[in-house]
């Protein structure tokens, strides 16, 4: 079943390109859990639709990652909201070749902003500290610390939990009309040519200032905690995980029985 799955998915799926043989076994394991649990059903109900859909090890998996891709996307749209919450602005013309400090602490309403992007009770303090420097000929470094203390509510009770925010930052920044000088490289096929060793691609400014708020904003949504849990609270959908392993064979299992059944049958 699994080279007759890679082969079809690997036509109809991915342009003729293999697919890695890891997924299509977990792909077949799927397959062959969901047929024998609906087997079991009856056929009639199926037809009818009144079938209950098998809740395999596989599919539990399966949802799991697509509630942790859930929540990143809903990670990256925060941090992305939170880049208008500070105003906060380095004029370049300002910046002299051995650098400046630039050091600021959120005030009262830009604190309120920024609790209301990010989904949080109350933001206590936020700060950073930043050194920006020339950069290349026309570009600039910025490197430093966002620093925070947040109030978040509990994924499982919703009562109050402080947080602390403590994140690096080290990113390089161009002019925007130089955006071509830095697009991807992609190689004939359109695929993205990825190089290791190389440093990653600077920011883009536009006009004569850099857009420190921003930069500021987004690290201190990425400091903070998505799933916050006060002391002593446990979360129950972290069982989930730890009973996976259990399930897994719980399918086979049935697949077994019905095998040997048939060849029961067949003698």
């Amino acid at each position: 079943m699994t080279i007759a799955l890679s082969s079809t998915r690997a036509r109809n799926v991915h342009a003729g390109r293999a697919v890695p043989d890891a997924e299509m076994a977990a792909l077949a394991d799927y397959v062959r859990a969901t047929v024998a649990d609906l087997a079991g059903q009856g056929a009639a109900d199926i037809v009818a639709g009144c079938f209950t859909w098998p809740d395999t090890a596989v599919g539990q998996e399966r949802r799991m990652k697509e509630r942790r891709t859930m929540a990143d996307r809903d990670r990256l749209e925060v941090e992305g909201a939170a880049a208008h919450a500070l105003g906060w602005r380095q004029p370049i013309d300002a910046v002299p070749p051995a650098g400046v400090d630039f050091d600021r602490t959120a005030d009262e309403a830009e604190r309120a902003r920024l609790c209301e992007v990010c989904d949080l009770l109350e933001v206590l303090r936020m700060e950073a500290h930043f050194t920006i420097k020339p950069w290349r000929k026309t570009g600039f470094s910025v490197k430093g610390r966002v620093s925070a203390e947040v109030v978040q509510a509990c994924v499982v009770s919703l009562e109050p939990v402080k947080q602390t925010v403590d994140e690096e930052v080290d990113v390089k920044f161009a002019p925007a009309r130089e955006a071509d000088k830095w697009r991807e490289m992609l190689d004939e096929d359109g695929e993205i040519i990825v190089d290791p060793e190389a440093e990653d691609p600077p920011d883009l400014f536009k006009g004569n200032a850099i857009e420190v708020g921003a930069l500021a904003a987004e690290y201190f949504a990425l400091g903070l905690d998505p799933y916050p849990r006060a002391s002593g609270v446990a979360f129950e959908g972290g069982e989930v995980e730890e009973t996976v392993e259990e399930d897994r064979e719980i399918p086979f299992a049935g697949l077994k029985a019905m095998m040997e059944a048939k060849k029961e049958d067949g003698n």
